[in-house]
């Protein structure tokens, strides 16, 4: 089973970019339900579940006011953010974000946390951000794990597989090479040809 670092290592792998999905006052800008949409299916994946605390909180005065008068505050909070392993509870890590919100309602609190559990996704798994995809400086691809590739190499012996055949699927030079985002697709055809190989009369 795997330990919450190992977990947080692949959805890490999982997902290295976003680009920025908003404008703001004339800056681009990445939204906590953009940064959330994309991550919740990797943590669901490998099992991570994330609890928000709040540390503290305070209302504060901004001194300044729209054109009718109605007045800005500052809503500063503290949050921890517990990212946990659902098989075993007892095994999480726990990151701490400061965040602050401006309004003119009741919405400072609120947009506080989405502020900070933005933050703590974006950091925790190293997401880099930026207004263009083409704008984005070159990136190695992420490569499959060596227990990954060791699996991969058992089952192509295994199965008596065809590894030029097999790389020339995967995309790679080697089987160490392979990126992660196929390691599911070409694992499961290893499983199904080495099932068919071991079905009666075969």
């Amino acid at each position: 089973m795997k330990n919450i670092y190992q977990r947080l290592d692949a959805i890490r792998q999982d997902i290295a970019y976003l680009q920025k999905d908003a404008t703001v006052t004339g800056y681009k800008a990445i939204t906590h339900d953009f940064v959330t949409s994309e991550l919740r299916p990797k943590m669901i994946k490998h099992g991570v579940v994330t609890i928000p605390r709040q540390i503290s909180g305070e209302l504060k005065d901004t001194t300044k006011t729209t054109g009718k008068g109605i007045p800005y505050t500052n809503y500063v909070g503290m949050y921890e953010f517990d990212f946990v392993n659902i098989d075993e509870p007892t095994d999480f890590v726990t990151v701490r974000v400061g965040a602050m919100s401006e309004d003119t309602a009741d919405k400072g609190p609120g947009g506080a946390i989405s502020y900070a559990m933005k933050y703590a996704f974006l950091k925790i798994f190293n997401i880099e951000t930026g207004d263009k995809e083409e704008s984005r400086q070159a990136q190695k691809p992420n490569h499959i794990t060596e227990d990954q590739a060791i699996e991969i190499n058992d089952l192509i012996k295994e199965t008596s597989a065809n590894l030029e055949a097999f790389l020339k699927v995967a995309k790679a030079k080697s089987v160490e090479e392979i990126t992660s985002d196929k390691y599911e697709m070409l694992i499961k055809q290893l499983h199904i040809k080495r099932d068919k190989m071991r079905e009666p009369g075969e």
